[in-house]
């Protein structure tokens, strides 16, 4: 796809901060954001909560609203409408265990590539593969038959509504389905911070997730079709999300 004259110019704008953003970036990684104990106005410690006030103090400085939610969460924003476009991410990272080439919390750049702790690795051979975000499990199919029974069983238990609840007011993932929505836990979190509320809301639960072949090619209409936002500025987000949708149906049902 072509890109517009207003897509091309605003890559050679953001091409003008390459350099910048960089800095910005590896001064995020230097904080050691792994779970620590809990205190008042930082939750999940101390690390966690500097990760996220240096990330709105940031976003402050290039002139967006912020939003501190007593340190289990914040946000940022820029404009005002009935339309928005909307990106949620994290900021915690897990324990970066032994064997590393450089520190892990000192994002080294080496021949380009900056040496950093990852938040949740996946396998090389991503073809045979579902890589996985967050807090998702894979099972595999290698391993002894009691243990293969025995992981799934704690998935069966880990996904019941209150379990599921439980993990998603501890660590402010989204819940898996509208029953969790309804435990108490999750009620308590949603009367403090209602903006994880709007966002689980505006889940759609039970769609087929894509394995496999079908992965590669929803991720690259997914990517796609974001791109429709600023190079096609005459068409609605609704219209973008219906084409990208229907996009997805077709590459699950195609590479089953």
């Amino acid at each position: 796809m072509m890109l517009s004259p207003f897509a091309y110019a605003l890559h050679r704008r953001m091409a003008g901060y390459q350099t910048e953003m960089l800095h910005h970036f590896q001064e995020l990684l230097k904080i050691p954001s792994v779970r620590g104990e809990g205190i008042p106005g930082a939750p999940f410690g101390r690390k966690n909560r500097e990760a996220l006030d240096y990330v709105l103090r940031l976003s402050e400085q290039f002139g967006l609203t912020t939003v501190n939610l007593d340190g289990y969460l914040g946000y940022s924003e820029y404009g005002s409408g009935e339309e928005y476009v909307c990106s949620i991410s994290h900021l915690d990272v897990v324990p970066p265990g032994e064997g590393w080439k450089h520190p892990p919390f000192g994002a080294w750049e080496e021949n380009g590539v900056i040496y950093e702790l990852e938040a949740l690795p996946f396998p090389k051979q991503t073809q045979f593969f579902t890589n996985q975000g967050g807090s998702g499990f894979i099972i595999l199919d290698n391993k002894p038959q009691e243990e293969i029974e025995a992981a799934a069983e704690f998935l069966r238990w880990m996904n019941l509504p209150e379990n599921n609840a439980k993990m998603c007011a501890m660590s402010g993932y989204l819940p898996l389905t509208e029953e969790a929505m309804e435990q108490p836990e999750l009620q308590e979190v949603y009367e403090t911070a209602p903006m994880l509320k709007t966002a689980a809301q505006f889940m759609q639960f039970g769609i087929p997730s894509p394995q496999g072949k079908a992965k590669a090619a929803c991720d690259k209409a997914v990517n796609d079709y974001a791109k429709l936002i600023w190079s096609e500025p005459e068409m609605s987000i609704e219209e973008i999300v219906s084409q990208v949708t229907e996009k997805v149906k077709f590459e699950i049902e195609a590479n089953q």
